[in-house]
């Protein structure tokens, strides 16, 4: 019987790397947002595993585009657990919200949507200091997936798109701008992201301009 080191974990192919190498964990794409004038970023699983990373750059917000991805953040359980298969429940250092999406074909376009305005809430949410609410500070917003070189850059290309059209006037113009702050242009070009999420922007942007709306009121 092979020791666990032998085992492959849950949901990795052979050969698989976490993104590119070439790309950091995360990285900085947009600053001075939302309500609390904060900085947004870009990453991959261990960007999103790592609290001593997502202090170090000041996080206490998280958004997980990954259907195919959780990451249990608890570190003071709450009194009252029954044990047995319950599992745990309590609070985190950092405040999550999660919309998964499939890095395939599969998705619907209004869950793209409800990305964007997560995102947009997690920006300007408040932090209520009561007892039923863990500490929690403003602070930068770290959206991810799995790679962070596909449904987290389409999330932070079409929120940036919808919400500063002045700056980039096409979903296009914003989506050059996260994937050249990510390090995805250069020498070393980094595939992403993929065709299935541009074709799911796309439509959720023609269904937007058919009805006469636009991505946020």
């Amino acid at each position: 019987m092979g020791s666990r080191s032998d085992k492959k974990p849950v949901g990795q192919t052979d050969g698989e790397v976490i993104g590119s190498p070439l790309l950091p964990p995360m990285s900085r794409v947009a600053s001075r947002l939302g309500k609390w004038s904060v900085d947004l970023y870009i990453g991959n699983r261990v960007a999103a595993g790592d609290i001593d990373l997502l202090r170090h750059h000041g996080i206490t917000s998280v958004l997980n585009c990954s259907v195919n991805l959780d990451v249990n953040y608890v570190d003071q359980p709450l009194a009252g657990h029954p044990g047995g298969s319950v599992r745990i429940f309590g609070f985190a250092p950092v405040r999550v919200a999660k919309v998964g999406m499939i890095d395939g074909p599969g998705n619907h376009p209004s869950l793209l949507l409800a990305a964007c305005h997560a995102l947009e809430g997690m920006l300007h949410q408040d932090s209520p200091s009561t007892p039923n609410h863990p500490p929690h500070q403003p602070g930068n917003v770290l959206v991810h997936c799995r790679a962070g070189q596909s449904r987290s850059v389409t999330v932070a290309a079409l929120y940036l798109h919808g919400k500063f059209p002045e700056r980039w006037s096409t979903f296009k113009a914003a989506l050059d701008h996260v994937r050249r702050e990510r390090g995805m242009f250069g020498k070393d070009m980094v595939d992403g992201p993929t065709q299935w999420m541009l074709e799911l922007a796309r439509e959720l942007l023609d269904q937007l301009a058919a009805s006469g709306r636009s991505l946020f009121p």
